[in-house]
């Protein structure tokens, strides 16, 4: 072997000894990365969960509020419950590290039990708290009845009681509509009660109580703004699948909604103009989306025809911040509103005789 190919081989074994040892330096800060960022994984683990506020329907909601080494979770419920119940969710506790044991004790009691509505009630007379067997991490959470002093939910780890989640158990106030009237009337929701007639203003009339609540019923709508009790007056779907078979080429109704901001006046009332014309978001103007032309009055008096007069308009009740949209809201009760047939026609503009004088 020559010098210069002993040069050579010495050379390359040189540059694979290198690029070995630097894949091994490589290597070893990849694993000391992956190992640090393991245990900083686990040191940096929470001890505490919030979940978010979630209201069930019936007006119960849950606030989880605090947590140590314990947290809770909160989900439709799937299993039986009492059927005296009248809202309920599934709230599931989750104990931390998994290695630790696996049960959990959950108790219910009154933020105050001395205010003047708790005292002297028991509280799971109002809500109750159901695990799915002794010591599991998973339980019925039901509301009975309404109440009107704040609940503390507070599940507990068996293996170390100073461990332990909250959450707020609260009701919001629903609205008891004693009575519904429109032109002197009560409106019925399983009959009509009255039928409007139209170029008549007839007044709306209110009668309302709240339930039990720790939430009140009236606040604060996403847009900050303050909420009211409204009425909305709409067609019903049999009415306008009527009208539009009859109304030919013209346009078909929507689903639209006449307002009526029913908690502004002191007495709860509301006059409502069934006028033709713009002025004031009449009922008409604002269901039609226009006036009362000699096209739309005949394609009224034969949907009128077709479905009745009692089956014309529906009136729901329902909160909100604002009375001047037209939106449709699906409101869970509807009082039956009909339209008087033998009003709804066009003002008369003139009348002529085909004769101007008989001599006998």
């Amino acid at each position: 072997m020559s010098y210069n190919e002993l040069y050579e081989h010495k050379k390359s074994d040189t540059v694979k000894w290198m690029l070995t040892l630097i894949a091994f330096i490589v290597v070893g800060v990849l694993l000391a990365g992956i190992l640090a960022g393991w245990f900083d994984k686990k040191e940096d683990a929470p001890a505490a969960v919030t979940e978010q506020t979630t209201v069930m329907d019936g007006g119960m909601s849950v606030t989880p509020t605090s947590a140590t080494g314990v947290r809770l979770m909160m989900a439709q419920a799937a299993a039986e419950v009492s059927p005296l119940a009248e809202t309920s969710c599934t709230i599931k506790a989750t104990i931390e590290p998994a290695s630790a044991r696996q049960n959990a004790n959950w108790s219910l009691a009154w933020a105050n039990g001395s205010s003047a509505w708790a005292n002297g009630k028991t509280v799971t007379d109002y809500v109750t708290i159901t695990p799915t067997e002794e010591g599991s991490l998973t339980a019925t959470l039901a509301c009975v009845k309404p109440f009107s002093e704040q609940v503390i939910l507070t599940v507990s780890a068996m293996g170390n009681a100073d461990k332990t989640a909250t959450c707020t158990v609260d009701y919001q106030q629903r609205l008891n509509i004693n009575s519904l009237k429109l032109g002197g009337a009560t409106l019925s929701t399983t009959s009509c009660g009255f039928k409007a007639q139209v170029d008549e203003t007839h007044t709306m009339e209110i009668d309302y109580s709240y339930s039990e609540g720790t939430i009140p019923y009236l606040g604060k709508s996403e847009s900050d703004y303050d909420e009211f009790i409204c009425a909305g007056i709409a067609f019903t779907d049999e009415f306008m699948a009527a009208y539009n078979r009859a109304n030919g080429s013209g346009d078909d109704l929507t689903k639209r909604m006449k307002r009526a901001n029913l908690t502004s006046s002191a007495a709860h009332t509301r006059e409502i103009e069934f006028t033709d014309g713009a002025y004031g978001n009449t009922v008409f103007y604002q269901l039609l989306d226009g006036y009362l032309t000699d096209e739309v009055i005949a394609a009224m008096r034969s949907a009128i025809a077709e479905v009745g007069e009692e089956n014309v308009f529906k009136v729901g009740i329902f909160k909100t911040d604002n009375a001047i949209s037209a939106s449709y809201v699906e409101c869970d009760t509807w009082y039956k509103l009909g339209l008087d047939l033998n009003t709804v026609y066009m003002a008369t503009e003139n009348i002529t005789v085909d004769q101007s004088g008989v001599v006998f």
